[in-house]
């Protein structure tokens, strides 16, 4: 659904963040190669999609590849994670600044 929503087939989707094991708490889409704007996609998935399908986060650009050609699912839930950690990092600074 997100290749007809995105009008493209270089998409990915990651569960994250991952809770309790193997849990996760939602889903973020990967979006490669696009025409349409952060914003234009959301209201698309949400219109086209159910409501428990819609993205947590939507991220724009390139989507790595691994040595076969396919989508790199563990550099993604690596950037994810990177991401997580650097805005943690962030909170903390701030926190103890006060």
């Amino acid at each position: 659904m997100l290749r007809q929503v995105s009008g493209t087939e270089d998409v990915a989707v990651v569960g994250w963040p991952i809770i309790e094991g193997n849990s996760v708490e939602g889903l973020v889409f990967f979006v490669g190669t696009h025409h349409k704007s952060n914003l234009e996609l959301r209201k698309l998935c949400q219109e086209s999609m159910p409501r428990i399908m819609w993205p947590g986060k939507l991220i724009l650009g390139a989507i790595p590849k691994n040595r076969n050609g396919k989508t790199d699912y563990k550099q993604l839930r690596a950037e994810l994670e990177a991401e997580s950690h650097a805005s943690c990092g962030a909170e903390q600074r701030v926190t103890g600044q006060r």
